[in-house]
């Protein structure tokens, strides 16, 4: 991680050759998330503000530590921006979960009432 930070003259190839540190920080973030998510299936709660800080944090992070240099083309650096946009809409989804889940239930009570009171005229 520390030669894209320090050396913004790194070669497209070198930027390559370290996106292996760029995947595995990737995958880190997706577990933590991905455990916040569980949590939330399994009917425990995880404080939606704690985890869009700390995560929003962490993919900040990432954002300034792995810029696009100069010398990297924007094709080359475009699987960066995509799998960090994919982060930050993913942690939109696990602070979204109990409201998504509020909405859908509902959305259910709401349908079987209008169902039951149609039948009935």
């Amino acid at each position: 991680m520390a030669s894209l930070t320090l050396n913004r003259n790194v070669s497209e190839a070198k930027f390559v050759e370290s996106l292996p540190l760029f995947d595995q920080r990737v995958d880190d973030l997706v577990r933590l998330a991905g455990a916040a998510l569980e949590i939330e299936r399994q009917g425990g709660n995880v404080d939606p503000e704690f985890t869009q800080r700390r995560l929003t944090s962490v993919i900040s992070q990432m954002r300034a530590t792995f810029r696009r240099p100069p010398n990297v083309s924007a094709e080359a650096y475009q699987p960066v921006e995509d799998q960090l946009n994919a982060l930050d809409q993913l942690v939109q989804n696990i602070v979204k979960y109990d409201v998504t889940q509020l909405e859908a239930l509902q959305g259910q009570e709401l349908a079987a009432n209008w169902s039951g009171n149609y039948r009935k005229c």
